[in-house]
């Protein structure tokens, strides 16, 4: 007979979420002002068939890497978190990452996609997070890869863990922590988390197994190696995947409280009782169709050429969100037709989505205080976003945040400095996404 899984149903693991359902609740409106949508499709509104009934794994968390340390052109991770050039050895980082779907098992991925080299992990473990780098007394269990403690990722690879019986619900907080083996190990990492993580220093050895965290003395802001969160879910969860910027990526928003504008729109699919988990491949810095792999204008590979892997291969994957575009813009010197090269990159990902069966989903690119010709391409890229037809639905992110006096800027209470805004911003943006938007699994 199987194990009956072990529940985490602590409250402080849901305090950030209780507080921002209350929030939502209690003063967010439904929808926004100027949001365009289109009807569900037909396939979202038959009627559940055994094709519904059980369970599958989808993606709870996502965070999108970028590159290692060392793997940009100029040797330099432009506006890392963690400092410039970062390598790792024999020692423990405990990741901190917030689950968005409930599930009766678990399993994490762990990536090397732009390794050089193999990286050797010792212990992995997870565990509900208690007060910061403290793990909850008796919720620690040890992630297996094909029944070893040990696992090493080659280069350009990635593993998922053996499923561990451990149930997890919507906005259940938890650490996961790796052992890194040998000396100057570059890793994979995602460099704006809004979310402290924890290290324990260089040479210190194996700390994965320990409740306490006082061997973790160093509070990153990026996520390291880890990449993925997926739990078996009931058949009718659908994921969607938001691919974005530092806007996506909550950038401006209050660390460690899951205000980004995907937390909020979360929220309120939650209290919808909508079975849909919003799971976040925003990567700071990013561009449409600049790849950060061989230019320092940009960060980490293209929307264009991370689809694939961030967003058309997550678990359960059901609908893709696409709002990106300002980075492209504000880093043109003018040369060539930028607009045309961004709406380009929307129609293959927008191609390539609907080819892999995904209901799709556009929004505007919101203001920059941008002025002459790349506020001119903002505007033709919009006026496409919202009259072409690519999309399934789209989202007038421009509409909600600009300043009346001044379109080109965003509305001042909100404004969190270039391009980004606050919590009570991304509040306003995710309450104007229709949830009407999203197709789901149709069950």
């Amino acid at each position: 007979m199987p194990r009956q899984p072990t529940r985490w149903r602590y409250l402080l693991p849901f305090v950030p979420g209780l507080l921002g359902l209350l929030v939502v609740a209690c003063g967010q409106p439904p929808t926004g002002t100027g949001e365009v949508s289109t009807a569900r499709p037909a396939a979202a509104e038959v009627e559940a068939t055994d094709a519904c009934a059980g369970e599958h794994w989808v993606a709870a968390w996502t965070g999108a890497p970028q590159h290692g340390s060392l793997g940009r052109p100029d040797d330099v991770p432009f506006g890392d978190a963690d400092g410039l050039a970062r390598t790792f050895g024999d020692q423990t980082l405990r990741m901190v990452v917030s689950s968005r779907a409930a599930g009766s098992a678990l399993r994490v991925l762990l990536s090397n996609r732009f390794g050089a080299a193999p990286v050797t992990f010792g212990a992995v473990t997870v565990a509900a997070q208690g007060a910061g780098a403290d793990a909850v007394p008796g919720t620690m269990r040890a992630l297996t890869f094909d029944g070893a403690r040990s696992v090493t990722v080659p280069a350009g690879g990635e593993v998922r863990s053996d499923p561990l019986d451990v149930a997890v619900a919507p906005f259940d907080r938890l650490l996961i922590s790796f052992a890194v083996a040998g000396t100057g190990v570059v890793l994979d990492h995602h460099q704006r988390a809004q979310t402290t993580s924890y290290a324990a220093p260089s040479g210190s050895g194996d700390h994965a197994d320990d409740d306490s965290g006082a061997a973790f003395t160093e509070e990153l802001g990026g996520w390291y190696a880890v990449t993925g969160l997926e739990v078996l879910a009931p058949r009718s969860t659908g994921v969607v995947v938001t691919l974005g910027d530092s806007i996506t990526d909550g950038v401006g928003s209050s660390p460690n409280l899951d205000r980004r504008w995907p937390d909020r729109l979360q929220e309120r699919l939650l209290l919808a009782g909508a079975p849909l988990a919003v799971v976040n491949a925003g990567i700071a810095g990013n561009h449409v169709v600049t790849s950060g792999l061989s230019s320092v204008t940009a960060i980490g590979p293209s929307a264009v050429e991370r689809l694939d892997l961030d967003a058309l291969r997550v678990a359960g994957v059901t609908d893709l969100f696409v709002f990106e575009g300002v980075n492209d813009l504000f880093m043109s010197g003018g040369e060539g037709d930028i607009a045309a090269r961004v709406i380009a990159g929307y129609e293959q990902i927008v191609a390539e989505a609907r080819a892999a069966g995904l209901r799709v989903i556009g929004a505007t690119i919101t203001p920059a205080s941008m002025s002459g010709a790349r506020e001119d391409a903002r505007l033709q890229v919009n006026e496409w976003i919202r009259t072409s037809g690519a999309y399934d639905a789209v989202v007038d992110f421009d509409a909600v945040t600009r300043d009346p006096a001044a379109p080109s800027r965003l509305r001042p209470e909100w404004d969190a400095g270039f391009a980004h805004l606050n919590d009570a911003g991304y509040a306003a943006m995710a309450a104007a996404v229709p949830l009407d938007a999203f197709g789901g699994t149709g069950c």
